[in-house]
């Protein structure tokens, strides 16, 4: 596995590296400290399986940057680190493709959770990005911002899409519900038919939405 880590500290890349290489032993690291370096990789056609990058707020003025990344390297999957992240910007960054947005408060086993569930293809938000508008009953907040679509849900299905909506794997899902992973994951497919979307990314964005 390829991997790019971008960030401009130090300290920071070696704790990834360190991180990274425990948990996938095939690893193979290529560090940078700005983006801007990231052009000569690409220039000589240098593909990764998965690319972490700092997003400094300069860069969330426009998405040029990530639209590039996803037409030199269409597979590879994109995680963002931020010093601090707001749901409008977590939103756009999803919707240009990114899998994964971590804070920099992260704990090592929050950024080992985040590790995982990207390479398995699932999607991960940290949980501190909705704290700033979410109420206390997580099931309150998604009545009130998409009651017309969720109006049909089961109580147990309304749980489930909280948690997908954190991008949290079904077998994560089925441990905090105290049920089998197959039921979990019948659940998330209900509630993607039942709201006719396609993709459990869609639930992220769904939830983001107002």
């Amino acid at each position: 596995m390829r991997i790019l880590i971008v960030d401009k500290q130090p300290l920071y890349r070696q704790a990834l590296a360190i991180n990274l290489t425990a948990l996938f032993a095939d690893a193979h690291l290529f560090e940078l400290s700005h983006i801007a370096e990231v052009q000569g990789l690409f220039a000589l056609n240098t593909i990764f399986d998965l690319i972490i990058v700092e997003v400094s707020p300069g860069l969330l003025l426009s998405f040029e940057w990530l639209q590039q990344f996803k037409q030199l390297m269409p597979n590879a999957i994109i995680l963002t680190i931020t010093e601090q992240l707001s749901i409008e910007n977590a939103r756009e960054l999803i919707r240009h493709g990114v899998q994964a947005c971590l804070l920099k408060t992260a704990s090592i086993e929050e950024m080992r959770q985040a590790f995982k569930l990207v390479v398995l293809q699932e999607y991960y938000l940290s949980p501190t990005i909705f704290l700033e508008k979410r109420p206390k009953n997580s099931l309150e907040y998604i009545n009130v911002i998409q009651s017309s679509q969720l109006n049909a849900l089961s109580p147990r299905q309304k749980e489930v899409f909280a948690l997908v909506a954190q991008g949290l794997s079904n077998k994560v899902i089925a441990k905090q519900l105290n049920c089998a992973e197959g039921t979990a994951k019948l659940h998330v497919s209900a509630i993607l038919k039942q709201l006719k979307l396609k993709k459990r990314s869609d639930i992220i964005l769904a939830k983001l939405q107002d």
